[in-house]
């Protein structure tokens, strides 16, 4: 039996993520990674070994830090295969904003539970649920008022009981998964598509269209969203998932 085709384009996933990191600090994900690490603190333990899948910013593998920790930063993208984790074993491992769009994400949990040490954590946020909603919206409507069809432009997010089955099923055990609402206003469609390049969260799915949408469509999708808020200043909402789950221990 065939595998089924993958779901997102690994090269322009590269790309983007290699733009995302000459760009900077990602502002969506910047208060995420100040709560892991305060969660991080709260572990009544040592945890010298952590991998850190996925850093966008320089500063991420700093900030998750601690005296007498050693973090190693891995980047799915960057391989040429996203399963090839670097081996363990691992004290915790987070993940930032990285595995939203794996294809092979059960696959990769796996791996990644049996990077760990027995009893350790695995934690991390991602951008899913019923985020981007305006957008979304947005996107379908300037396709309908162009006439022509629809074009997948947004890829699906994994919501918060979907994520927690997935742990569940990949030998975690306690998944708790939480949902943070973030809702920002924006005065032009610029300013919402920098975020999401600087997140590396704009399309990548892999039967995305590759023709040029141009500026009357373009100007379709704009002028509605910024006109559908007070002051010209329209309103998008974000759900970041927080996760953590923990090795299995060792029975004895």
């Amino acid at each position: 039996m065939s595998s089924p085709p993958d779901l997102f384009d690994p090269a322009t996933r590269l790309l983007r993520r290699r733009r995302a990191l000459a760009i900077g600090d990602p502002f969506l994900f910047d208060r995420a990674v100040d709560d892991l690490a305060e969660r991080l603190g709260s572990i009544a333990r040592p945890l010298p070994r952590m991998l850190l899948i996925g850093a966008l910013s320089p500063t991420w593998a700093e900030r998750l830090g601690a005296p007498g920790r050693t973090v190693t930063t891995w980047e799915p993208a960057f391989d040429g295969d996203e399963l090839e984790i670097p081996s363990g074993p691992f004290d915790a491992v987070v993940a930032v904003g990285s595995l939203a769009t794996v294809d092979r994400l059960p696959h990769l949990l796996v791996r990644i539970r049996q990077a760990l040490e027995s009893d350790s954590p695995f934690l991390g946020t991602l951008i899913g649920g019923d985020s981007l909603p305006a957008l979304r919206k947005a996107l379908i409507a300037a396709d309908q008022a162009s006439g022509g069809s629809v074009a997948p432009r947004a890829h699906p997010r994994i919501d918060a009981p979907t994520l927690a089955a997935l742990l569940d099923r990949s030998g975690f055990a306690n998944p708790v998964v939480g949902v943070d609402r973030l809702n920002l206003r924006y005065g032009s469609l610029d300013r919402l598509v920098a975020d999401l390049r600087a997140a590396a969260e704009t399309n990548i799915l892999a039967a995305r269209s590759h023709r040029f949408a141009g500026k009357r469509w373009r100007d379709r999708l704009e002028e509605p969203l910024v006109a559908s808020g007070a002051q010209g200043r329209f309103e998008e909402r974000f759900e970041l998932l927080h996760w953590i789950a923990w090795s299995p221990p060792i029975l004895r």
